[in-house]
């Protein structure tokens, strides 16, 4: 059976919960994940910022925000090593870890 995922790039849980979940899928169905974006069409990451700031308040914004920010730059170190560190920071790198297909 073919099982397909729609998910999010989003840094903080998923990398580690599809590291969890897809062995132990693949061993058995054919897998791919389609990675949707967080920000959609007609937001922009000022609308986004601005709804977070509503939702969560200054302090959680801003802490998940430059979270966020790390993530990224984790990210970027851990593609120029080439996936060695333990830990993935964005989804794709996961999915590339675990040879997963994907597409956006």
């Amino acid at each position: 059976m073919r099982i397909v995922f729609i998910s999010p790039n989003e840094p903080f849980f998923l990398p580690q919960f599809y590291s969890y979940l897809l062995p132990k899928i693949r061993e058995v169905h054919d897998v791919l994940v389609a990675i949707v974006p967080v920000v959609y069409r007609k937001q922009s990451h000022a609308s986004m910022f601005l709804k977070y700031l509503k939702t969560f308040g200054l302090w959680e914004t801003t802490y998940l925000s430059f979270k966020k920010l790390r993530f990224s730059m984790m990210n970027g170190v851990d593609v120029l090593l080439k996936y060695k560190l333990n830990r993935s920071f964005s989804l794709r790198a996961q999915l590339e870890k675990l040879n997963v297909p994907y597409i956006h």
